[in-house]
């Protein structure tokens, strides 16, 4: 949703579309994502060893990842509004993602996975993760941050 409100915020930009469904699919994707926030954070609240057998599966664990995505992308919704907000949202959405990226890698390392878990969903913490941190730090006019994030990304 925060990705389509801000294809049409750079769209209102360069054409004659209105600003306001942008910035309305924008706020509709914040509340999203908070809502999100608060049922997953819930969850490990109310059943811990549901969440913690998810971090665990093979598969299920990467999707964890993406809080840190979403998170990113809520601080790209943010930027016209409160820029210091947006830097403080997408520097715990960047901590978390790398950080996340970096334990599901080492488990990976550590061998003796299922060659039948190999799928895509590997690579969301590390590639998915690095292209978004890429998109978001040049947003902010971290160019250099964003090119290593890109680089990361790309050869994850």
């Amino acid at each position: 949703m925060i990705g389509l409100g801000s294809s049409w915020r750079a769209a209102s930009a360069i054409r004659a579309v209105p600003a306001g469904i942008g910035e309305a699919l924008n706020l509709v994707g914040v509340a999203i994502w908070l809502v999100l926030v608060m049922l997953y954070a819930a969850k490990w609240i109310a059943d811990r060893n549901a969440a913690l057998a998810e971090a665990e599966n093979s598969i299920q664990c990467c999707f964890i990842g993406l809080a840190g995505v979403a998170t990113m992308l809520v601080s790209l919704a943010l930027i016209p509004y409160s820029r210091v907000a947006a830097i403080l949202i997408f520097a715990m959405g960047a901590i978390f993602t790398a950080l996340f990226a970096l334990w599901r890698t080492g488990v990976l390392w550590r061998g003796g996975r299922d060659p039948t878990t190999t799928t895509a969903v590997l690579f969301l913490p590390t590639v998915a993760g690095s292209f978004v941190t890429a998109i978001v730090a040049g947003a902010l006019g971290y160019a250099d941050w964003g090119q290593l994030a890109f680089g990361a990304g790309f050869f994850s």
